[in-house]
């Protein structure tokens, strides 16, 4: 029956699969198009396509097609293509399928490569040769940080020059023999390795013409409409958000320009002592010492972040709340301290990661005075000083606690507004900072 099933058939067929299986994965099927093309060898994705081979389509086993269709809707869903900007092709390529077939591990729960699943009635075959690496968290990594590090690689080795096209990074602990591949050992690290060489990537993130905001926008659109779709059939049904769902949910909340904002902050956090004292050990098995840096030029410590949950806040504010640290998080690596205040200081808690961060308990309603958080910065009980501060909030209060003391020492706040933030708000010190609310 299968063998004979056209291209669109089994197009069809998807669809049926993925409303089974994944009823979010279905929403973005189905706001997509679908576009055969001789163009391309199997199946890929643009901002808001996806293109298809027709021979391709048809000769797949429909279990395999099914795990590729998903690999795509997650590209999709996590606006890879738009994501790009100017990247090489190749090593973005590859950090967004090993991002990609970690968001699908934790969606399936497949834990072999090679083999055939059972999902709600369906088979799906996990390609023994997929890009792979259990060790990456996709609730505390991001694929511009995988992207950066080969881009680190290409650097020093000279692949941007004609150089080397073998690029790795050290498991986090062990390898697992049973679905980990292009892994091996070299003096005690496991080490995941992979040749970009002239046809060894299958590219299937598609890029089109325009600028990067233009893409961005159109990706957020497709997604939005994706997301307005599922959350109409799923509101009665109950179902409990997946991977991606609340991956790209947090794509879709409100977005800071990050980068611009700390960058100061990260010149003058950041000290450049390549040492030899802390070589780079992804190094030691090619016989080769690279130093390392002392610290990393992304990296931002003594981070206080602190969420107003004051009466005048809503549920929505503090969802723009988590979507703008999960943003921050993505292109930085934090260590920081979460604070919820309103009159008085909730709750907080320390983090490195998103999945940290929503573990610290959520207080609110009441009045609002943000001297409450200087008083604890001078206490006994803050034990990391601040480094900056980041204040998210309405503007909705007094600003009478601002003497000459606190205005000098803590000059280094950032003051991030809400949607709905009083227009008439000036900072009593720091910066005023606004989001793009998609």
């Amino acid at each position: 029956m299968e063998d004979k099933m056209t291209a669109e058939q089994k197009l069809a067929r998807l669809l049926i699969a993925l409303r089974a299986i994944r009823p979010f994965y279905s929403a973005i099927f189905e706001v997509m198009k679908k576009r055969k093309t001789e163009n391309i060898d199997t199946i890929g994705v643009t901002i808001n396509e996806i293109l298809y081979n027709e021979k391709y389509v048809e000769n797949t086993s429909f279990e395999e097609l099914l795990f590729y269709v998903l690999h795509e809707l997650v590209h999709t869903g996590l606006m890879h293509v738009a994501r790009k900007e100017s990247r090489n092709l190749s090593l973005w390529q590859v950090a967004c399928d090993l991002y990609t077939n970690s968001v699908l591990s934790k969606e399936l729960g497949f834990r072999r490569l090679g083999t055939i699943i059972n999902a709600n009635g369906y088979k799906i075959e996990i390609p023994a040769g997929i890009y792979y690496c259990s060790s990456i968290d996709t609730d505390e990594e991001y694929v511009e940080q995988i992207y950066e590090e080969f881009d680190r690689q290409a650097k020093e080795n000279g692949y941007y020059n004609g150089g080397t096209k073998k690029f790795h990074f050290t498991y986090k602990g062990k390898a697992d023999p049973k679905i980990d591949n292009f892994v091996f050992s070299s003096d005690g690290y496991d080490i995941f390795e992979v040749d970009i060489g002239v046809g060894n990537v299958s590219i299937d993130l598609i890029d089109t013409s325009g600028n990067s905001m233009q893409k961005k926008q159109e990706a957020g659109k497709l997604l939005s409409d994706a997301v307005t779709r599922y959350n109409m059939r799923s509101s009665s049904m109950g179902d409990s958000p997946g991977a991606l769902e609340i991956l790209a949910g947090n794509m879709l909340k409100s977005e800071v320009d990050w980068r611009s904002i700390v960058r100061k902050y990260l010149i003058k956090g950041t000290t450049y002592d390549m040492s030899y004292m802390n070589p780079d050990k992804r190094m030691l098995y090619q016989k080769i010492i690279y130093p390392g840096k002392s610290i990393e030029d992304n990296e931002l410590k003594g981070v206080k972040v602190c969420f107003d949950v004051s009466g005048s806040i809503i549920d929505e504010d503090i969802e723009y709340y988590y979507g703008q640290v999960h943003s921050l998080l993505k292109q930085f690596k934090v260590e920081a301290e979460l604070i919820y205040w309103n009159s008085i200081i909730q709750s907080k808690g320390n983090f490195k990661n998103y999945k940290e961060m929503k573990k610290v308990a959520v207080y609110g309603g009441g009045g609002t005075n943000p001297g409450v958080l200087f008083e604890y910065f001078n206490s006994k009980e803050c034990k990391i000083k601040p480094f900056l501060t980041l204040i998210f909030t309405d503007g909705h209060f007094y600003t009478q606690f601002a003497n000459a003391p606190i205005r000098k020492k803590y000059k280094d706040t950032i003051w991030i507004m809400t949607k709905g933030y009083n227009k008439d708000f000036v900072p009593p010190f720091g910066k005023r900072v606004t989001a793009k609310y998609k």
